[in-house]
């Protein structure tokens, strides 16, 4: 099959990506993988995120002897930006490469489960002027747009960094306006076969899993008592017996490809809008999703699942690496319908939306 040549680039960044953190997991402790690197502002950089800064860096020069591009990466340059080949500006950027070299990096670091490695393609043209979607809320994505946004973007990939026991290891990659392919590789050998997929086209929540966001520590008893309100409402509680199943996987694209293989039904990430708002007072979230973890929402998409704002529009989040992110994400309609109603609610009721 004909790809685009960025796609090319972007399966063998990850892939380098992928043998550099499998490596690592092998030759290095526990202890040394999770001592911190330094802190860049949007989050701290654990020594396993700093062994692939090399990689990135360098593959990107050698891809910037073919095209033009502006690296949007957590570490890179003193704003998370790089110009690849250096005399490269906004003006004469032929793209944007906004990636996420390790999306889960704590799990991953103990060999617990598997990591993401992310990136998008966003092209470099002027967004000003285009229909504008969603409903006109709050969210990141209303009013004019005068530059490129995660929206705008026309390519991604998603590649898993596995544990060190694994021997198979998963990767996802579109083109906008296509269903994306799942491809399972072979660690050992290299053999890849095409996996099918689907998303739940469960109407319900019971009997699946269904949650909200609540890694760390800072906001708990709120957003579980939004969780548990809802699934609640939605008749997910019932004297003993446990119908709804929640589970933290430690990652923002690990959640999406859950919804995308159809092993979950709903989730949301609600700390960036309780970071913006301060709410609750005293005691928001330490840590936020920022724009480079959902840098892949375009396979989501492209896949059927239904990713919105808090706002109910479709997501959007600007091109960078500190920005505090909130999202709610369905695997089908059927679901949202039921579930956003309920949702809404319960965000006016804790002031998360107005």
């Amino acid at each position: 099959m004909n790809r685009p040549p960025e796609i090319c680039y972007l399966r063998a960044l990850q892939e380098i990506l992928q043998r550099t953190v499998m490596e690592s997991l092998r030759a290095r402790s526990t202890v040394a993988l999770a001592q911190v690197a330094k802190d860049a502002g949007g989050d701290i950089i654990y020594a396993m995120d700093a062994d692939v800064e090399k990689e990135l860096v360098t593959f990107c020069r050698m891809w910037s002897a073919h095209q033009r591009f502006i690296l949007i990466a957590e570490g890179v340059g003193e704003t998370g930006r790089a110009a690849f080949p250096p005399d490269t500006t906004p003006d004469n950027a032929e793209f944007y490469l906004i990636v996420d070299p390790i999306d889960g990096t704590r799990p991953l670091m103990y060999d617990k489960r598997s990591a993401w490695s992310l990136a998008a393609i966003v092209p470099n043209s002027d967004a000003r002027g285009r229909r504008q979607e969603g409903k006109g809320g709050a969210g990141h994505n209303n009013g004019p747009k005068s530059c490129p946004t995660l929206r705008d973007a026309t390519m991604a990939c998603m590649t898993e960094l596995p544990t060190s026991k694994q021997i198979y290891a998963d990767c996802l990659f579109t083109v906008r306006g296509e269903r994306p392919r799942l491809v399972r590789r072979r660690l050992d050998t290299g053999a890849e076969v095409e996996h099918p997929y689907s998303p739940s086209r469960a109407d319900s929540i019971e009997h699946g899993f269904a949650m909200l966001t609540n890694f760390f520590p800072g906001g708990k008893e709120m957003v579980a008592a939004i969780e548990e309100e809802l699934v609640r409402e939605l008749g997910g509680l019932r004297s003993e017996r446990a119908i709804v199943f929640a589970d933290q996987y430690l990652s923002t694209a690990g959640q999406w490809y859950e919804l995308i293989v159809g092993h979950d039904r709903f989730n949301g990430d609600l700390r960036g809008r309780m970071i913006e708002r301060g709410i609750p007072a005293g005691a928001v979230p330490a840590l936020a999703a920022h724009p480079y973890d959902c840098c892949v929402e375009l396979l989501a998409r492209e896949a059927g699942v239904i990713v919105t704002d808090l706002e109910g529009n479709p997501f959007d989040a600007p091109l960078d690496t500190e920005s505090p992110v909130s999202w709610l994400a369905y695997a089908n309609e059927a679901l949202r319908q039921k579930i956003e109603p309920v949702m809404q609610r319960l965000l006016r009721k804790h002031g998360l939306i107005s």
